[in-house]
Formats: C-alpha cells, structure tokens, sequence
C-alpha cells in the first residue's frame, strides 16, 4: 500500500468514527472511556502529528497519528514503568517518532490522569522549550 493509500485509509476510518459519535451520546461515552483506558487506541483514533516534509510527496503537513507497531511496543513500555513508578531509558535515532510518542503520551495522560505530571529534557534547554519555534518539543 502507498503512503497516500495508506493517509486515504486511516482517514476514512477516522471520519467513520467520528460520524458514529456525532450522533449517539451512549457511544460518546464509550469511546471516552476507551480513550482513557487504551492510549494506543486513543493515539490511532484522535491523535495527529505535524510534519511538513510530506509536501514533496503531495501530503498534508498534518497528518492522523497512526503509532507504528514499535511506537505501540513503546506505549505499552511507558505504561508499565508508571504504573509500577520505575524510571527508564529510551536511547533513540532520529524520525522514529519518540518525540512525538513521549509528547502525544503525556498528553494522553494529562486529558486522562488527573494530577499526573511530565517532564521534558534534551541536551539543550532550548530544544524543549523556546517559543515560537515549532521544532522545540
């Protein structure tokens, strides 16, 4: 499948769900409960992601976050280490998304976990923090 088959499917089935939730308050509920509870359905039903190198390929810059199968392995991970309070190490290479799975994460909890807390660090304060720029987490 083509990266634009691949964008036309998981829009089409992201519209589909949000049409069935339009109209049924029952359904709303559910769904909102499934979100708090399954981060990864949470990140392939609503979630989006923002990368504008797409435009060569005629891509939009924002795109549905559909998490890759290691992404999923890596939320499952996150969730383990805050459930059981443990720290962990992620060593990481550029365009695998953990940027954006460690953000979309906390953002996950933050709707869902009231009180949780997050922390963002790189090897430079203005990489996590500098406004204005959207390359800072």
């Amino acid at each position: 499948m083509t990266v634009k088959e691949t964008l036309k499917t998981s829009l089409v089935r992201r519209l589909e769900l949000i049409q069935k939730l339009q109209g049924d308050p029952e359904l709303q509920i559910i769904a909102l409960a499934r979100a708090a509870k399954d981060p990864v359905w949470w990140f392939n039903a609503f979630a989006w992601t923002y990368d504008p190198r797409g435009a060569a390929l005629g891509l939009p810059a924002y795109l549905p976050f559909d998490l890759f199968p290691r992404q999923e392995e890596l939320i499952h991970w996150l969730e383990e280490r805050v459930t059981a309070s443990e720290e962990g190490l992620v060593e990481k290479s550029r365009d695998v998304g953990w940027t954006w799975v460690a953000a979309g994460y906390a953002l996950h909890k933050w709707l869902f976990a009231p009180g949780f807390k997050t922390t963002f660090g790189s090897r430079k304060g203005v990489y996590v923090d500098r406004i204005g720029d959207p390359d800072s987490i």
